[in-house]
């Protein structure tokens, strides 16, 4: 299924997806609500009891699992253009599985 999505819209939507979970936790973290209006669905979720499931902000999963999918392809990237790892200075990504 994902193969026929392109890849530009696939990162466009990463992108996206990652911003609105930014977003969210910014809006989680702070006392009033920015991004969700007071008394919206948005704003119903974040003062429920699932808004932190074992004591993290919701918007922290989604960050951390588009993110992951976003490592999962950089590591790919970096096993097919540089697999002995030549530029491995700075931030490294180390190469994924061959």
């Amino acid at each position: 299924m994902l193969s026929r999505i392109p890849p530009l819209v696939l990162r466009l939507a990463l992108l996206l997806a990652i911003g609105m979970s930014v977003a969210l936790l910014i809006d989680y973290l702070r006392p009033l609500p920015a991004f969700c209006d007071i008394g919206s669905g948005c704003d119903q979720v974040r003062r429920s009891t699932y808004s932190h499931p074992l004591g993290i902000p919701l918007p922290v999963f989604g960050i951390a699992g588009f993110g992951a999918a976003n490592y999962d392809r950089l590591a790919r990237v970096k096993c097919e253009y540089d697999p002995d790892n030549v530029f491995h200075l700075n931030q490294n990504i180390e190469p994924g599985w061959r």
